[in-house]
């Protein structure tokens, strides 16, 4: 059954929260901070032995099968969360799918990866309605779903994230733990949570994501150590929008001219970033 159309990545996530609490979740919030991290869908749900399973549900907003390496920075994540005892499951929320190696790595890493059309299923079959009528074009027209759909589009972003600290980087390996522990150990120290857009493709969808988020973050983290074109992209979007991201690169690397004049923390290490991204942050707030 292929997914209803959804038009925004907002809407998408508020769409997938309303699924789950159709399908009778105990309790559903959207943009949780857990242990400074922004998690889009939090959901708990109770087993028949009266047992509360804790899931953490990244939504993922693609107008393509969501790839291998988004997934593995999001089992990351819920790794981390998992170990501090916030969660007990993750799962992944695609609007397209997955692609095969995507399922594989998630199998591997216990996240269960959900397409948009299974949750309609789901929610189709928990209605009690027989979901083989739902196929084709009816499937776009199923009425609770299609309500909601239109109720989400209706809601507008808020005017800012007050607790929010987005950061500009590229997902690659060797600063996965500079983003966890050094720039998000920051944020959670004060009080703050942690986003970022999870993969960088600059098509409509996924600029338009990081705009809105350079616009309405409280702050923002712009991540020069690997001197990558995307994050330069995204800062002179930032620039543009009249915001003044915090740089951070690790000691040794040269800016650029346009950049190199900026006040920027320079780190030894993890530790030393989280140490002066914290006091940073905390001279901002005061």
């Amino acid at each position: 059954m292929p997914p209803q159309v959804v038009s925004y990545w907002s809407t998408f996530e508020r769409t997938v929260a309303e699924l789950y609490r159709l399908l009778g979740a105990e309790k559903v919030q959207e943009n949780v901070n857990l242990a400074g991290t922004q998690i889009d869908v939090y959901v708990e749900e109770r087993t028949k032995s009266g047992q509360t399973i804790r899931t953490a549900v990244e939504c993922k907003y693609y107008q393509r099968r969501v790839p291998k390496d988004v997934v593995l920075s999001f089992v990351s994540v819920a790794n981390f969360l998992k170990q501090t005892g916030k969660i007990d499951k993750a799962a992944v929320v695609g609007y397209q799918g997955f692609t095969q190696d995507a399922f594989l790595a998630a199998q591997a890493a216990q996240v269960d990866l959900i397409s948009f059309a299974d949750l309609e299923h789901r929610v189709i079959e928990a209605s009690g309605e027989r979901p083989e009528r739902y196929f084709g074009a009816q499937a776009r027209i199923f009425g609770p779903i299609a309500k909601i759909i239109e109720r989400a589009q209706l809601e507008t972003l808020p005017e800012s994230f007050p607790d929010t600290v987005f950061v500009l980087m590229p997902f690659v390996d060797d600063l996965e733990d500079t983003y966890v522990y050094g720039i998000r150990g920051a944020a959670e120290k004060l009080g703050l949570k942690c986003s970022r857009a999870d993969e960088i493709e600059h098509n409509h969808e996924i600029i338009k994501e990081v705009v809105d988020n350079i616009k309405r973050a409280r702050f923002v983290v712009a991540e020069l150590t690997n001197r990558n074109a995307n994050v330069f992209y995204e800062l002179g979007w930032a620039h543009a929008l009249g915001r003044e991201p915090i740089l951070t690169a690790r000691q040794g690397v040269e800016l650029p001219f346009d950049v190199a004049h900026v006040n920027t923390i320079f780190y030894r290490n993890i530790s030393d970033l989280e140490t002066k991204l914290t006091a940073r942050l905390r001279a901002l707030l005061a």
